[in-house]
């Protein structure tokens, strides 16, 4: 009976991450390959609404390993609310706000070098209460500022 029990649990979490639901839209984010130690830029990240619809776009995560790096100083518009996501190892970046059908928005994260390394990671954007998400690679490498 508890395997049964276990069964019928397992087939609904199925079932139900499997019927997430898929929605027309995308993130590109452009980020500098390399900088100096120390200096500061600009990560730009275009989210696309691709659908016929307005979409609630909730947040970005950054993943840590990207973040060991680089520390986001703001970004335009502002975040109104940034903390640590354990069970993914982000930081999450609140944003609440609506992107009409059809059209794109940038995201501006102001950033900082403070640590030399080659730092990789994902930016997931969320949507509609995150029901709905989509991810791109970021990579940036953080060299010493005495290396031309």
């Amino acid at each position: 009976m508890r395997c049964f029990r276990f069964l019928a649990f397992l087939t609904v979490a199925v079932l139900s991450f499997s019927c997430t639901p898929k929605l027309d839209v995308a993130v590109r984010a452009m980020t500098p390959e390399t900088n100096k130690l120390g200096s500061e830029f600009e990560i730009f990240v275009d989210i696309l609404n691709n659908t016929s619809e307005r979409q609630l776009f909730n947040h970005l995560n950054i993943e840590e390993s990207y973040l060991e790096g680089i520390e986001i100083l703001g970004s335009v518009p502002g975040y109104y609310e940034r903390y640590a996501v354990d069970i993914d190892n982000t930081i999450n970046f609140s944003y609440d706000l609506q992107i009409d059908a059809g059209e794109t928005f940038t995201v501006i994260l102001y950033c900082k070098a403070v640590k030399t390394g080659q730092y990789d990671g994902n930016i997931t954007a969320f949507f509609n209460n995150a029901f709905a998400h989509t991810s791109t690679p970021i990579s940036t490498e953080i060299t010493p500022v005495n290396e031309t």
